[in-house]
């Protein structure tokens, strides 16, 4: 059995992520979720977790974005209001597709190091 992270490939998320999830699978790409969510592309996302899922017995995926990220700079929405969200949309899209997956998201703060699991009042 396995577990997936999912994070930005941003190198200060290196000692958290490896530190907390040490055994899991990574997935690592500049903008994170965010890379997905702006290009409206979740469907890469959901070959790549179908392929971990049939391959590694997937049974939960952990969703890591952080603050001071670029990719949000870039498109103007560098606040912690557009971090949660897009955690919410992605935790909940990802689990309607794959119900099996608990599916969990986390905000690094990179100025106080602390990372905080956000929560999904949609059950």
């Amino acid at each position: 059995m396995a577990n997936v992270t999912l994070r930005c490939a941003d190198e200060r998320l290196n000692e958290i992520v490896g530190k907390k999830f040490p055994d899991n699978v990574t997935l690592g790409k500049l903008g994170g979720i965010k890379w997905y969510l702006s290009r409206d592309i979740l469907e890469e996302l959901f070959e790549e977790l179908e392929f971990a899922i049939d391959h590694k017995d997937t049974k939960s995926l952990q969703l890591v974005s952080h603050t001071d990220c670029g990719l949000y700079k870039e498109l103007g929405e560098d606040d912690s209001d557009s971090y949660e969200e897009d955690l919410l949309e992605a935790m909940a899209t990802v689990g309607e597709r794959f119900p099996e997956l608990k599916v969990v998201g986390y905000l690094y703060n990179v100025e106080t190091k602390e990372l905080r699991q956000v929560e999904s009042d949609r059950e």
